[in-house]
């Protein structure tokens, strides 16, 4: 007020203190568009709903399909536009039962993963952690908000194909072969049930697609041809999502990226600059 005194009447100051996200009245429950809204401030904002409010979500989910496709892409994009710490939205969809509007995203839950490669434990966990070194490559390269939102979605989706090629072999050991190529399909399927674009689509697939590329790659020919096949999306872009998804295991604030992974991203830049469109404009 005038006098320079808060007026709190939920005590959101607390709330906001303890990084909680609470609803403020029954009115909350009036548009299902609230619970997105959730998420993507919980991404943005590093927050954890409060079980009340988790509850109201929950018994909103009835009502998602009666949501315009465009006020969810809405919601999506901020959230990988903007969020700082994006895992957070993530388990508020976790925890509001709203991961499973999005089959590919609940599909991950519980998917085991080598422990020798993953010590960070399932696929789900993974990815969220993926997301979260993914945001913070984005601040630090500087990213505009169209490259943070493809980065991140990269890396949400760069291990969709894991739920369906998941085994373990007779020596007890776990492992996915073919999941980069398994994944594009869900990649597509999921970025076009939320809006997305169709460029950005196109490119987060691509990215889907060739995240592993790096392991034993030789360069030279190699190169060659994946820069020809590599058109909706670049080298360094595929280059931080192999970052973020080296940094994700776990992610604790420390950028790792594979030897392997500078030589692919330098060997293909070299390809992408040498090739030469045969007509020219003149």
């Amino acid at each position: 007020d005038v006098d320079g005194n808060v007026v709190d009447p939920y005590n959101g100051l607390d709330d906001l203190r303890n990084r909680t996200l609470r609803h403020t009245s029954e009115q909350f429950g009036e548009d299902p568009l609230r619970v997105l809204r959730g998420m993507q401030f919980a991404g943005r904002m590093d927050l954890t709903v409060t079980d009340e409010t988790a509850a109201i979500c929950r018994d909103l989910r009835t009502e998602y399909d009666t949501l315009a496709q465009e006020r969810i892409w809405g919601e999506w994009e901020k959230w990988a536009a903007k969020s700082v710490v994006p895992s957070q939205g993530l388990e508020f969809l976790n925890a509001t039962s709203w991961v499973y509007e999005y089959p590919e995203l609940a599909a991950m839950l519980g998917v085991p993963q080598e422990p020798e490669w993953h010590p960070e434990g399932s696929v789900w966990t993974h990815s969220k952690m993926v997301c979260d070194a993914a945001a913070a490559i984005a601040i630090r390269e500087g990213l505009n908000a169209s490259q943070r939102a493809t980065l991140v979605f990269g890396a949400l989706c760069h291990d969709f194909g894991k739920p369906a090629t998941t085994v373990t072999n007779e020596k007890g050991r776990i492992a996915s072969p073919g999941h980069d190529m398994a994944g594009v399909e869900p990649t597509i399927t999921f970025m076009t049930s939320i809006g997305a674009p169709a460029a950005m689509i196109a490119e987060v697939a691509e990215l889907t697609q060739y995240h592993m590329r790096h392991i034993g790659f030789e360069g030279g020919k190699a190169a060659r041809r994946l820069a020809n096949q590599m058109v909706a999306t670049t080298p360094q872009m595929l280059g931080w999502i192999m970052e973020a998804d080296h940094s994700g295991r776990p992610w604790t604030g420390e950028f790792m990226m594979p030897q392997d992974g500078i030589d692919f991203i330098a060997s293909m830049t070299e390809a992408k600059e040498a090739i030469q469109p045969i007509l020219m404009g003149r």
